[in-house]
């Protein structure tokens, strides 16, 4: 039992984020996307081409994220609110460059079931938590 609970709006007991990743051959299905957008759901980034950000340079992987948010906004039609690291390969840049780029969320560290705050030197992040793992994502 949670010893201090996150009090919910409207007297919610919890709340439930059902997520999946949309890559590798799934990226192939573009009509998927429109699906998700057509019955109100929210689409965030899961990367450009799968790339790992934790070998990546800093200038290389905000590189990526700019192409990621810019191949995000012509399909979506709006920039990205969260973020999933591709393998959740999450950097020591990660964080800043996504408090830079306007994100309010991430979805890869898997620290907890309950969201929980990032800090960077750039502010701060929602983390989502997951209760995936890396083996069962593929």
């Amino acid at each position: 039992m949670i010893v201090n609970p996150i009090p919910w709006p409207n007297g919610k007991r919890c709340a439930v984020a059902l997520s999946w990743d949309v890559d590798a051959d799934s990226g192939r299905n573009p009509a998927a996307v429109d699906l998700i957008l057509e019955n109100g759901h929210e689409l965030a980034l899961h990367g450009y081409l799968h790339e790992r950000s934790n070998e990546l340079s800093h200038e290389d992987e905000a590189k990526v994220l700019e192409r990621g948010i810019e191949a995000f906004v012509r399909t979506a039609g709006a920039k990205p609110r969260g973020w999933r690291a591709p393998a959740f390969a999450f950097s020591k840049h990660s964080l800043d460059l996504l408090i830079g780029a306007g994100f309010d969320y991430d979805s890869s560290l898997m620290g907890d079931e309950i969201p929980y705050m990032l800090e960077g030197d750039a502010g701060r992040l929602i983390e989502t938590g997951s209760t995936s793992s890396p083996s069962s994502a593929k």
